[in-house]
C-alpha cells in the first residue's frame, strides 16, 4: 500500500501572500545576518494548515479530497488576521 502525508489547508490570497513572501524575505536576511541555518518555504507554497491526515493511501485521496470539498462547502468563509511577527 502506497501512501502520501497529507494535510488539510486553506490556501492564502494573493494579497497575503505577496505581504507574507515580503516578511519572509525580511527574516530570510535577519537570519543570515546572524549567521543561522534557516529554510523558508516559497511564496507559491504558502497556506495555513487546518488538520493533519496523516498518510493516507493513495487510492483514497480524491474520495477524502472529495469530503473535505463538500465539508468546506457547507461551512461559512472565515476571516484569520495576524496582528504581529516578533
Amino acid at each position: 500500500m502506497e501512501t502520501v502525508r497529507a494535510y488539510a489547508a486553506c490556501l492564502l490570497d494573493l494579497p497575503v501572500t505577496r505581504r507574507l513572501a515580503g516578511l519572509s524575505a525580511n527574516l530570510r536576511r535577519a537570519a543570515r545576518d546572524l549567521g543561522w541555518e534557516a529554510d523558508f518555504v516559497s511564496p507559491a507554497a504558502l497556506h495555513v494548515t487546518l488538520a493533519v491526515l496523516d498518510d493516507v493511501d493513495l487510492g483514497l485521496l480524491d474520495p477524502v479530497a472529495d469530503a473535505l470539498a463538500q465539508a468546506a462547502r457547507a461551512r461559512s468563509p472565515f476571516r484569520l488576521q495576524l496582528g504581529s511577527v516578533r
